[in-house]
């Protein structure tokens, strides 16, 4: 009764109530609208058990083994597909594929790793195919690579970051789904054209190289995660004259203003704070969406 009372003396909240459900739900209908599904972004990878090993450049972005695996086998036992990147284009950005028969009833979802690190290699591969083994599954993950990281020849960057033979083996195991993050990892925004040019299409052409000669051929650098989660106009509209799509991690506000485009593809962003329980019911809700 007290809360009617105040609605009828004051008009004024009826319409900031009535305006706050509006942008709510506006908030949720564009979200839904720019993820049509689940699209986690991790970093690195590390170890409960080995903390001191195989360090990254922002812990704060780190994520532990154990709950990705715990995160893993809730997927897996839950009957959700595990995308590549050039899956997710076909048949849910172009549209230019339809879903085969018998892949209709399951969820999809698509786990991306960003920057190439060596954790990656050496503790969730092992994972990977240890879970693919128990439950026959496939598994797959996206990695968007910096080459410039991947050929150094600096001793510390040898053992922080994958090289080409670790992406050639994980590839051709059917792991290991390799795209871009730039040439070396730079703000694309402040770029002139010409090195923005390069950084585009020097890290394309060096990835297709680096895993021209696999058996198992893979799709490789046909699409880009924007390093530093940065993009302008001109960015964008050279990216488009490389690759099919590329990705950011979502911001409502930044996307508020505009629907689906396949060059500004959000992206859920994992941090060491997110619970697997967290995870599963963001995998959960948009799945829900996508089907």
């Amino acid at each position: 009764m007290i809360k009617l009372s105040i609605f009828r003396k004051n008009p004024i909240f009826k319409i900031v109530a009535i305006v706050l459900i509006i942008v709510i739900s506006v908030f949720s209908i564009t979200e839904f609208l720019l993820l049509p599904l689940p699209i986690f972004g991790f970093h690195s990878i590390y170890d409960e058990n080995r903390l001191n090993d195989l360090p990254s450049r922002a812990s704060y972005l780190d994520y532990s083994l154990q709950n990705l695996e715990k995160l893993l086998i809730y997927l897996i036992n839950n009957d959700y597909w595990f995308l590549s990147n050039q899956e997710f284009y076909d048949y849910f950005v172009s549209h230019s594929k339809t879903i085969p028969k018998e892949l209709q009833n399951t969820k999809p979802i698509m786990l991306t790793f960003d920057d190439g690190y060596k954790n990656i290699d050496v503790y969730l591969l092992p994972l990977l195919e240890t879970l693919q083994e128990k439950y026959n599954k496939s598994l797959k993950i996206v990695l968007y690579i910096n080459p410039k990281q991947m050929k150094s020849d600096k001793e510390q960057k040898k053992t922080r970051y994958l090289n080409c033979e670790d992406l050639k083996r994980g590839t051709e195991l059917g792991f290991y789904d390799v795209q871009s993050h730039g040439y070396s990892h730079t703000d694309l925004t402040r770029l002139t054209f010409q090195d923005l040019k390069y950084e585009l299409s020097e890290s394309q052409q060096d990835l297709k190289t680096c895993l021209s000669n696999l058996s198992n051929r893979q799709i490789a650098a046909q699409h880009l995660a924007y390093p530093y989660n940065k993009v302008n106009k001109q960015v964008e509209q050279l990216t488009s004259h490389y690759y099919q799509s590329a990705y950011l991690f979502k911001s409502r506000l930044r996307h508020l203003l505009f629907l689906f485009d396949s060059y500004k593809i959000p992206r859920i962003g994992v941090s060491k704070k997110d619970s697997p329980k967290t995870l599963i019911q963001l995998a959960r809700r948009y799945s829900s969406i996508s089907r």
